[in-house]
């Protein structure tokens, strides 16, 4: 490699790396308080953490841990900050796991009062599933064995 090759090689990194730094809010922070959910023993408590099991947010450096987003929530928002995730698909990105959590908790509680537009209390988690993980049948099946009930349940009655 010539001089000049490497001297634009460095320069087309130190122009990645300042555009990864300048974005709005720099470096995603990845944090390591991922049990802030411990304690939480309501329905929507063991929902969220049964959720967060069956998105992989427990497993090491997965996609939904880096984005400090435990349920996977996904964003087709272009003003939201968001990590790709498989499929071509968008999840949000939050500042901190606890918002995180209280994003899922969120979205599980607007099911339980009936102003979801995608879910309600009389599906299964095998329709959630379907839903929610973009079609992997195997997401029903985690979320359920955690929750000890079968993916035929109802969300009225996981949730309530």
């Amino acid at each position: 490699m010539t001089r000049d090759q490497q001297l634009g090689a460095a320069l087309v990194g130190a122009a990645a790396l300042w555009w990864w730094l300048a974005r709005p809010g720099g470096v995603p922070s990845v944090t390591t308080d991922v049990v802030i959910d411990a304690g939480d023993d309501s329905p929507i408590g063991r929902m969220a953490k049964a959720i967060a099991i069956a998105e992989g947010f427990y497993d090491g450096d997965t996609v939904p841990r880096r984005a400090n987003n435990p349920g996977a929530l996904a964003t087709s928002s272009l003003t939201d900050r968001a990590v790709p995730a498989a499929g071509g698909h968008r999840i949000k990105w939050f500042p901190t796991v606890a918002d995180g959590w209280a994003a899922l908790r969120a979205q599980l509680q607007r099911i339980v009062d009936g102003r979801s537009a995608h879910y309600t209390l009389s599906m299964t988690l095998e329709q959630m599933g379907l839903t929610w993980s973009n079609g992997d049948r195997n997401w029903a099946t985690n979320v359920a064995g955690v929750l000890n009930v079968s993916t035929a349940a109802t969300l009225g009655t996981v949730l309530t």
